[in-house]
Order: structure tokens, then sequence, then C-alpha cells
């Protein structure tokens, strides 16, 4: 014997194959994305004079309050919180030269750190004109 199941397919008595697999789609829609914290940093290096933009990347940023975001030691400037998903914000400058981690802070005490994330660099000078 057959009936309508609850997303409106024929289902038999004997097994409830389509229901089950609608709850595992249910339950995954929700967690099957990995934990919240940071994934991607673009870009990945940057001038320790500052003042570049970089895209910080992951999941848990929008419900946690204000964020203070660190490069290495110095905090970042312009923090913006763009989605859950997206922050961005613009390099500090920094004495470090080398690699360091990108920890974002924010208000409710919640802190994600992706450890040796970004690069700063020396600053190179570029002569224009003749060489001698």
């Amino acid at each position: 014997m057959t009936r309508e199941g609850p997303l409106g397919q024929l289902e038999s008595r004997r097994t409830r194959a389509p229901a089950v697999a609608w709850l595992v789609v249910v339950a995954c829609a929700s967690n099957c994305h990995g934990p919240d914290g940071i994934e991607r940093i673009s870009p990945a290096s940057g001038r320790r004079t500052g003042g570049e933009p970089i895209r910080i990347e992951g999941r848990g940023f929008s419900s946690h309050g204000a964020a203070v975001v660190y490069l290495g030691e110095e905090p970042a400037k312009a923090v913006v919180i763009e989605s859950d998903r997206l922050m961005v914000v613009r390099s500090p400058e920094s004495h470090e030269v080398g690699v360091v981690d990108v920890t974002v802070e924010l208000d409710d005490g919640t802190s994600y750190t992706s450890p040796a994330a970004f690069t700063m660099s020396a600053d190179t000078a570029i002569r224009i004109g003749p060489s001698h």
C-alpha cells in the first residue's frame, strides 16, 4: 500500500526512505560547512607600511558583535563586517617582517586565529631615472 509522504512523494509503508533523506538534507543544510572561524585571507601578503585592503573569509563573524583584527601584534584598521562570512580590513603598519598570525577577536569573547596566515613584506624602494 502506498500513501503520499511529507514532500509529496509516494512512499510505501515498509520503507520511509524519502522522509529519512529529507531529514538528512535539513540537518546538513545548517551544519555541513565546518565550524566557525577563518577560512581564507586574501591577499596573503602585503607591505609592512600597511593601508592595503584585506578580505577575511570564514564563518561566524556577524553574530558576535564588533571585531578587532590583528595581523601579528598590530591591530588592523577600518574593520568592516560585511556578512557572517566576510570582513574587510586595512592592513596595519608593522615593525614585523615575515609571516604572522591573523586573529579576529569579537565583542562577546569569541576569538579565531589563523596561524602563519599573512606575510608582512619589507618595503622596496623603486628608483626611477638613469642608473650610474
